[in-house]
């Protein structure tokens, strides 16, 4: 429980970022006791219970001011985090037309998605000979990995059901729960355990575009991978250029759930390999060739892992065994980077 003189600065702030006063909200983040089991600081993360579960992000992003967004994910402001609703910041911003505020927080979204990997990968790089690193359970049954000194002494702590943590740990991410609900809109959005958003709709413009680069000039009856169905919004696009034969790999079990919810193992064309894409495209799983038999060949791949980084994914994705036909297309979607 924070301390009420706490909470009052943290409202504060939430009036400040609803205002657009940038000066003031600058001033309550700025450390005011030293030192203290409190710095003085207003928290740019705190939600309001009483408000809808918005913090100072939600209101900015409601009001349109750009410069006090920048200023709250500056100083710790959780871009994903959801309101009572489910709502994040970018999408209130998107409902209210502020399409600068959303590219705002949509780029710290995959700037996040791709820095934290890269910096858990560096720290282990770097780390001295006298730092261990070893492997935990905790009583959630939460993957935690912990850096030590020799002494014992805990340096670095990386747990699930934090930011970044299900890039870092694939099976955490497998072994968690995922819900998948309906905004008021209609919209669905998929969260995990700890009510992260994980994908929502409002994603859909990347993945048409992403949809239109891959099907748009393929011949009739065109066979596509698709790695991770997620909410599916990929595999709709796709759906719209009626490819004759529609692969999907999917290795986490609630998402596998929601797509025969969907009735996605129903359509025409559609084929549902249940695992991780390891399983199916590595040669050493496939001694004998008989995935890649049933696998088939393939005009075009759509990938998205969203628990894995984007380096070790290519690395490994070298040593696939997909066979792709005419276009020769390998895209990982929010760098639409072509491989060879």
């Amino acid at each position: 429980m924070l301390a009420p003189e706490r909470i009052e600065r943290n409202l504060a702030l939430h009036r400040a970022a609803e205002e657009g006063d940038i000066v003031a909200c600058e001033t309550l983040l700025s450390i005011t006791q030293p030192g203290a089991d409190w710095d003085g600081s207003a928290d740019a993360w705190f939600a309001d219970e009483d408000m809808l579960g918005w913090d100072a992000l939600h209101y900015a992003a409601d009001a349109g001011h750009i410069d006090v967004i920048r200023v709250l994910l500056k100083n710790g402001a959780l871009w994903n985090a959801v309101d009572d609703l489910g709502f994040t910041a970018a999408d209130i911003a998107w409902s209210r037309n502020h399409t600068g505020c959303y590219d705002v927080l949509f780029e710290e979204g995959v700037r996040q998605s791709f820095l934290v990997p890269v910096i858990a990968r560096h720290a282990e790089a770097d780390m001295p000979d006298t730092v261990s690193k070893t492997e935990t359970k905790n009583s959630d049954d939460d993957d935690r990995v912990e850096w030590r000194d020799t002494d014992g002494t805990t340096q670095v702590t990386l747990a699930t059901g934090t930011q970044g943590e299900v890039t870092y740990s694939n099976a955490a991410f497998l072994q968690s729960h995922l819900s998948f609900m309906q905004d008021e809109q209609g919209q669905w959005r998929c969260l995990d355990k700890d009510e992260n958003l994980v994908m929502a709709e409002w994603e859909n413009d990347i993945m048409l575009a992403s949809a239109k680069v891959l099907c748009e000039e393929q011949p009739d009856k065109f066979s596509i991978l698709n790695v991770g169905f997620g909410l599916g919004i990929i595999d709709e696009a796709i759906q719209s250029y009626r490819p004759g034969r529609h692969v999907i790999i999917e290795p986490h079990p609630d998402a596998l759930a929601f797509m025969r919810q969907r009735g996605w193992d129903q359509r025409e064309g559609v084929e549902i390999f249940e695992g991780t894409w390891e399983q199916f495209l590595l040669p050493e799983n496939d001694e004998d060739g008989s995935i890649a038999m049933k696998l088939g060949t393939f005009d075009a791949v759509y990938f998205d892992t969203y628990s894995q980084d984007y380096q070790g994914t290519h690395t490994q994705t070298r040593k696939a065994h997909v066979f792709l036909r005419s276009s020769q297309l390998f895209r990982v979607p929010s760098k639409c980077d072509e491989w060879p």
